[in-house]
């Protein structure tokens, strides 16, 4: 029986699949079977395309994405070499093997394959430099625990350039007893073998740190080794590396001291892997799957949300999905993300336990802010639904108006708070369109919209003082105004480009400079959002300091309001008078109040139609 060391289980654990390695060199499991192809003289690239256009075939005829990456074609050209060994093919009358003039080729080209990938995972160190931020994870979680199911050295060169030790379950043969070892900073634990790993001739297990670009060695005792590297035909034909090691994945995850697993690049295509997730988040409620891949949201459908049976699965609601790249994100990840899971789902923890055991109800709200900046939508949503609670905005005639008559806004509980009610609304529809799921971003794309028309425009109120004009927001019950520099603060603050220029112009042929880079990809998807945050941005900027004097005022709006302008400047001359008079609803007060709100509004609802969304776009 297999016993798993005696050892610690970390509060958060990393799973690497092969989207952590991309940015070190190491192909993905598509771009390794191009990069082989190209590889190959033309004789085995035309046998390997053969094999490639039945495999697509295939997949097509049952209804599977039609790309083949490497463990696929690894897989088959496995089978091949060993197909008089399956048993099934003894019930079927087959006429040809169609690769019976390829055959004498497929046990190279098995074994170029197998070459082929060991040369491209072997990294050196200045490419993992983009793995710095795990300094910061091993700090507060230390040691760290590292699953993985890729077979390069990038955590190994990591470790080497940073001078953090770790343990691999190696001494020179296998020996798991070392991870229990004082003083590590890194456990890790690799499930389907490694470019250092052997399989000796005589059953034993060791590593090497050789360089080799062949996948079979000859060892000083003389022994043949061949590379422990298993590809999904042959997973299970080594049991004890990879076992102890898949026992101690299962063993971590359904610890109650594992709160969160963050799985970096992969798609879940091995079933037993994705099993053990399954069991984990039935025994471990407390679990959390942090995705951090660019197909995040499509792998969390396809794979972890239902069982097999379409039944809802354990994982269901307990997945946050980052769609980044993980160089991109990974600077974020710890500071951005992990710290804000820990301090909403702490905070929910207490609010729940206030609800049991006192009269008074618990502050749900504070919990909302954090959920929020992890982009935990699930629970967020669950929150403001079952929680917070909702009322209804009133219906209008007009074409915006309309287009915002049924959305509606957090209660009473947070709508005095307009800058926590629209920093909620923005992250989740930049949640929700991030993750290409456009009817829920577009409809809270509308609750943000709608609390800027009910403070922009309905709450717009102006004053008019000695030499200046002066707007205020209108956002409190008892008549309070909010400071229009809070919210344009607020506003930047959403915008995730600076432009390259002295002005903050607003247009497609702005030059942007990304601050938050890992968005970069995904701006097609958030460019609407982000244009109309920007332009409520550039609007606020003017009013930063919540009053202009009449002649810039005039300067800015002469251009697009002549006459209204016009109209401004003839009336200015009488204000001083008027006021010295005191009477602040002198006509003169009056009209130049009336013609100021009519621009402003006007430029609030130009706004709000250009880029406020149809839910049937």
């Amino acid at each position: 029986m297999i016993e798993e060391p005696k050892e610690t289980s970390s509060e958060v654990v990393f799973f690497l699949g092969a989207g952590a390695s991309v940015f070190a060199g190491v192909p993905d499991t598509y771009t390794f079977v191009k990069e082989f192809k190209d590889y190959l003289n033309e004789n085995e690239r035309k046998t390997i395309e053969f094999i490639e256009s039945k495999l697509i075939e295939w997949k097509k005829s049952r209804g599977e994405y039609p790309r083949i990456d490497i463990e696929l074609l690894m897989e088959t050209l496995d089978k091949f070499t060993r197909k008089d060994d399956e048993a099934l093919l003894q019930f079927y009358e087959i006429k040809k093997f169609l690769l019976e003039d390829y055959q004498s080729k497929i046990s190279t080209l098995l074994d170029k394959i197998k070459n082929f990938v060991k040369q491209k995972t072997i990294v050196s160190e200045e490419k993992i430099k983009y793995l710095e931020p795990f300094l910061g994870f091993i700090e507060e979680y230390h040691p760290l625990d590292i699953f993985s199911v890729n077979y390069d050295i990038c955590i190994e060169q990591f470790c080497n350039l940073y001078k953090k030790s770790y343990r691999d379950g190696f001494e020179v043969e296998w020996n798991p007893s070392v991870f229990s070892a004082f003083n590590i900073d890194i456990r890790l634990y690799k499930l389907h073998g490694s470019i250092t790993w052997y399989k000796t001739s005589s059953g034993s297990f060791v590593k090497s740190l050789i360089k080799s670009d062949n996948e079979k060695i000859e060892l000083l005792t003389g022994e043949k080794a061949e590379s422990l590297m298993l590809y999904p035909m042959r997973k299970w034909e080594y049991a004890e590396p990879l076992l102890e090691n898949l026992l101690t994945l299962k063993n971590k995850l359904q610890s109650e001291s594992c709160k969160y697993v963050i799985v970096v690049g992969y798609s879940f295509r091995d079933d037993y892997i994705r099993d053990i997730f399954w069991d984990a988040a039935r025994r471990n409620k407390e679990l959390i799957l942090v995705l951090l891949d660019p197909n995040a949201f499509q792998i969390y459908l396809d794979k972890l949300e239902y069982y097999p049976d379409k039944i809802p699965s354990s994982l269901k609601g307990k997945v946050i999905t980052l769609p980044f790249k993980f160089e991109l994100a990974l600077p974020d990840l710890k500071a951005e993300y992990l710290n804000n899971m820990k301090k909403g789902m702490n905070c929910l923890k207490q609010a729940k336990t206030k609800e049991l055991i006192d009269d008074s109800p618990p502050n749900w709200v504070d919990c909302l802010q954090p959920l929020a900046n992890c982009q935990y939508l699930d629970k967020l949503d669950e929150l403001i639904y079952d929680k917070i609670g909702f009322v209804r905005a009133s219906k209008y005639t007009d074409s915006v108006e309309q287009r915002i008559s049924d959305v509606q806004f957090f209660n009473y509980r947070i709508g005095d708070n307009i800058l926590l009610n629209q920093e909620i609304h923005f992250k989740r529809s930049l949640g929700f369109y991030i993750n290409d799921r456009k009817k829920e971003g577009h409809q809270a794309f509308l609750y943000l919209a709608t609390n800027v028309y009910w403070i922009l425009y309905m709450g717009l109120s102006v004053e008019i003082m000695r030499n200046r004009v002066e707007i205020r927001l209108n956002t409190r019950p008892n008549g309070g105004y909010h400071p229009a520099k809070s919210l344009y603060e607020l506003y930047y603050n959403f915008i995730i480009f600076q432009v390259q220029s002295d002005v903050f112009p607003i247009g497609e042929k702005t030059d942007k400079f990304f601050r938050m880079k890992k968005y970069l990809p995904l701006f097609k998807r958030i460019e609407s959002l982000i244009n109309f945050v920007s332009a409520i941005s550039y609007y606020l900027s003017d009013w930063r300091d919540n009053a202009i004097n009449f002649q810039q005022y005039t300067e800015l709006r002469k251009a697009d309001y002549p006459e209204e302008t016009e109209s401004i400047a003839q009336l200015y001359p009488q204000v001083e008078s008027v006021i010295n008079q005191q009477n602040p609803e002198h006509i003169v007060i009056t009209q130049l109040r009336e013609i100021v709100l009519k621009i402003e509004r006007k430029i609030i609802k130009d706004i709000l139609e250009k880029y406020v969304p149809k839910l049937n776009s």
